[in-house]
């Protein structure tokens, strides 16, 4: 119901649903990122940055998260250093030689910027990276 919410950009009710989901699951990354990402769609920045920090305390190899609270501290919270340690996560935990490395451009790490990265974890419901000419 939350993703379904979320595609209908019915904020309101995926708000609702993910907070539901996460009281039968707390742990649930999907969950959580998704619930994260709403609210920052709501403009509760530093509420989505605390959300995706409790889903990296449990899920410390989620690259889509380290991208996202990448975005929210470098583009709402004024925290370019945070933004700069969590990109720099999500590399790390990139294998150069995945197709997901491939494409989104981190193959080629010296031609992309952490500025390049904003668009690496901007829809809940699509979790892979785009594809970069």
């Amino acid at each position: 119901m939350g993703l379904s919410a979320i595609d209908a950009k019915d904020y309101p009710t995926a708000l609702d649903a993910l907070g539901q989901a996460l009281t039968v699951d707390a742990n649930s990354a999907d969950a959580r990122y998704a619930f994260a990402w709403v609210l920052g769609k709501r403009g509760y920045y530093q509420d989505a940055a605390n959300e995706l920090v409790k889903l990296l305390s449990v899920h410390p190899q989620e690259v889509r998260a380290h991208l996202l609270l990448g975005n929210f501290y470098a583009d709402n919270l004024d925290q370019v250093k945070l933004a700069r340690d969590e990109y720099s996560k999500a590399l790390e935990l990139i294998d150069p030689q995945s197709t997901q490395a491939a494409s989104c451009g981190v193959a080629r790490p010296a031609s992309i910027t952490p500025c390049e990265g904003h668009s690496f974890a901007r829809t809940p419901q699509k979790f892979r990276s785009p594809k970069r000419n």
